[in-house]
C-alpha cells in the first residue's frame, strides 16, 4: 500500500471561523454507513480523557458514516488507524494524518498533545477559565480524519473552526453545528432507502361455474 500522509494542526487560541471546506483526500465513495475502525491507545491518559475521545466520535454518527473504536493499552509500531496522546510537532495540541491509496484515504491517525498541549479539562462539563476542552479538541480531529479541513463559517460555533477558545464561551463543543453535519453530509450523504415493491401474488382462488 502507497502511503501519503497529510498533517492537520489545530492551534488554541482565538478561533477563527469559515464555511466548511473539504480536503484534498476522500474516502472511497460506498452504498453502506462507512464504519471507521480507529484503535484508540490509552497509554497516558486519563480515563476520563477516553471517554471524552469515545464522546468525541459519537458526535459524528450518522446514516452515511461512524467511527468504532476499539481500546488497548500498548502502543502499535506503525501509526495507522490509531488514537494516541504524546507531544506533537512542531506547535499546536493536536495533529491527524492520512493514509491514502489509489481509491482515496484508507485510513487516519489521531495525535492529542497532552504534555505540551492544554492545560485540558477532561470533565464532562463545561471547562474553567483557562482550560481547553479535551473533547472538543478530539472532536476537531475526528472531522479531519473524515475529511473536513477548517471551515471559514462565524455562525453556530462550528467544531471545525480552525482555532479555539480556552474556557467555557468559544471553547466548548459538544454538539455538531450546521456547518459541520453539512460538511460531514456532503462527504458521506445519507443514501435513502428505496422501497422494494411487494412481490406481486397471484390469488390460488379460482371459481367454476357448472
Amino acid at each position: 500500500m502507497s502511503v501519503i500522509v497529510v498533517r492537520c494542526t489545530m492551534l488554541l487560541m482565538t478561533l477563527l471561523l469559515c464555511a466548511f471546506v473539504l480536503l484534498d483526500l476522500r474516502w472511497p465513495p460506498q452504498p453502506t454507513q462507512r464504519i471507521i475502525a480507529m484503535r484508540l491507545i490509552t497509554m497516558g491518559m486519563t480515563p476520563a480523557m477516553v471517554a471524552r475521545i469515545h464522546d468525541a466520535a459519537a458526535m459524528w454518527t450518522s446514516p452515511g458514516v461512524r467511527f468504532a473504536l476499539t481500546t488497548q493499552t500498548s502502543p502499535e509500531a506503525h501509526p495507522a488507524g490509531t488514537i494516541t496522546a504524546g507531544s506533537v510537532v512542531p506547535i499546536g495540541s493536536a495533529r491527524t494524518d492520512h493514509y491514502g491509496g489509489p481509491g482515496g484515504i484508507v485510513a487516519c491517525s489521531i495525535m492529542i498533545d497532552i504534555e505540551r498541549g492544554g492545560p485540558w479539562h477532561d470533565g464532562p462539563d463545561v471547562p474553567p477559565e483557562g482550560f481547553y476542552d479535551f473533547q472538543t479538541a478530539a472532536a476537531h480531529e475526528f472531522g479531519h480524519c473524515l475529511g473536513l479541513n477548517h471551515t471559514t463559517v462565524e455562525t453556530g460555533q462550528p467544531v471545525m473552526g480552525a482555532k479555539i477558545h480556552a474556557g467555557a464561551e468559544g471553547g466548548w463543543k459538544r454538539v455538531l453545528a450546521p456547518d459541520d453535519r453539512a460538511g460531514r453530509d456532503t462527504l458521506f450523504p445519507v443514501r435513502p432507502v428505496v422501497p422494494v415493491p411487494p412481490e406481486r401474488r397471484r390469488s390460488g382462488c379460482a371459481l367454476f361455474g357448472g
